[in-house]
This record gives structure tokens, C-alpha cells and sequence, in this order.
């Protein structure tokens, strides 16, 4: 009997040993299972804020396309409002066909002989360029009517080729903008300037500073937003400019 009891007894001892390990397990098994739903709660608390930092910044973005699509037809309009002025000045009426006579020449130096030819109106990395643009991140659609050239804050701005000022002033949209008139429908757009250095009626040349590198009205930083415009109609400008 004593040793029925004995086996018995170290029986229960082996038992109760594997009950306190199995208890032991169950405790940390539900203290990590609280560790794993706390983990799980942290991540999508993260992701809820990420999520709304996401959509916060997408409404930001569609902002400020509406804004800069604003922006553009009122530079659209500008351009046509300037450009029907000076034919008023030179005694033709908006709208109305130039008077009949010789085509300019390349002799003359037309602006458009010089396609391909023209020189930089700042040194720097192409930004964006012309045309159809699809954002990486929000996959919304825009198109450029420009480029933008990344440089240095207030490094030169040139006249790309002789013309004439017929705006040089802030723009919303644009910060600093000057509009050069080159004759036979052909206008060139320089904006975000630091410095503007001509005014309306300037009569510029080649090569010549007509102000300096900004980040006024720009979004990116310091750099040149610069448009090619035949008739109010927004050309490449890469393909008028001299190879990079």
C-alpha cells in the first residue's frame, strides 16, 4: 500500500508539475496574444493617420492643380488680352489677319528661323517638361504648357531672342512673369523670378538679363518656369531651344 501510495503520490507531483508548465504557457500565450493585438491596434492607428496624411496631401495636390489650371487660362486670357492691344496699336483690330506682304525672312532674323536655335534663358536641369504629365504618387492627369528649370535663386534670366516687354509684373499663379512680344505671334514666358529687371515697353535683346532666378509662386523650390506661345498657342519649348 505504501508504495501504491508512493507511485501514486510522485505520479500527482509529475501531474501537477505539467499542469503549473501548461499554466505558465497559457500565461504567456495571452500575454502575447495582447502583445500581438496591441501591436495590430499600433499598426492601424499608424495606417488610419497615414491614410488620412495621404488624403490630406491628395486634396492639397488636386488644390493646387485646380489652382495652377486657373492660373494658366488666366495667363491664356492675358496673352490674348495683350496681344489683341497691340494690333489695336499697330491699326489692325483683334481677330483681323495681318495686311498682305512679304513673309519675314530668315535674313531678317524671324523668330521662327531660329527654331532649335535658341539659347537657354537660364542654365539648369530640366524640372518638368512639355505636354501630358501623370503624377507617380496620384495618378492625376495635367498638361504643362511649359517647362521648369531647376537653378540656383537669383541666377540670370535672358531674353531668348530681340523682342519687346509687354508684361513685367507679379501674376498670380506665377509670381514675377514677364511676357516678351517677338513679333509674327510669337511670345515667350518667364515666370517664378526673384527680380524682374525690364518694364512694359523695354525693347530687349538676345542674351540680355530680364531678371533673376526665384521661387516666387512656385511650389518646387528655386527655378524657371519658361513657355514658347505662337498666336496664344503653347509650343514645345525644348524644340525651339539649342540641344542641352
Amino acid at each position: 500500500m505504501v508504495a501504491t501510495y508512493t507511485a501514486a503520490l510522485t505520479t500527482l507531483e509529475h501531474k501537477q508539475a505539467a499542469l503549473e508548465r501548461s499554466k505558465r504557457e497559457l500565461v504567456e500565450g495571452q500575454k502575447a496574444v495582447a502583445a500581438k493585438r496591441d501591436e495590430i491596434l499600433d499598426e492601424q492607428r499608424d495606417k488610419r493617420r497615414l491614410l488620412a496624411m495621404v488624403q490630406e496631401q491628395k486634396k492639397n495636390h488636386l488644390a493646387a492643380i485646380r489652382q495652377l489650371e486657373l492660373g494658366a487660362q488666366e495667363l491664356q486670357g492675358l496673352i490674348g488680352r495683350l496681344q489683341g492691344e497691340g494690333r489695336i496699336q499697330r491699326g489692325r483690330r483683334p481677330g483681323q489677319d495681318p495686311p498682305p506682304g512679304p513673309a519675314p525672312s530668315k535674313e531678317r532674323g524671324s523668330f521662327a528661323a531660329l527654331k532649335g536655335r535658341l539659347p537657354w534663358p537660364t542654365p539648369g536641369s530640366l524640372a518638368a517638361s512639355f505636354g501630358r504629365q501623370v503624377h507617380p504618387r496620384y495618378g492625376t492627369v495635367t498638361f504643362n504648357r511649359g517647362i521648369e528649370i531647376n537653378a540656383p535663386e537669383r541666377q540670370r534670366i535672358v531674353a531668348v531672342s530681340d523682342g519687346s516687354v509687354l508684361f513685367a509684373d507679379w501674376f498670380k499663379g506665377y509670381g514675377r512673369l514677364v511676357i516678351l512680344d517677338h513679333g509674327d505671334g510669337y511670345y515667350t514666358v518667364y515666370a517664378h523670378a526673384a527680380e524682374i529687371r525690364v518694364k512694359v515697353g523695354d525693347q530687349v535683346t538676345r542674351g540680355q538679363a530680364i531678371g533673376l532666378v526665384g521661387d516666387s509662386g512656385s511650389v518646387s523650390g528655386s527655378q524657371l518656369y519658361f513657355e514658347v506661345r505662337h498666336r496664344g498657342r503653347p509650343q514645345d519649348p525644348v524644340a525651339w531651344l539649342s540641344p542641352h
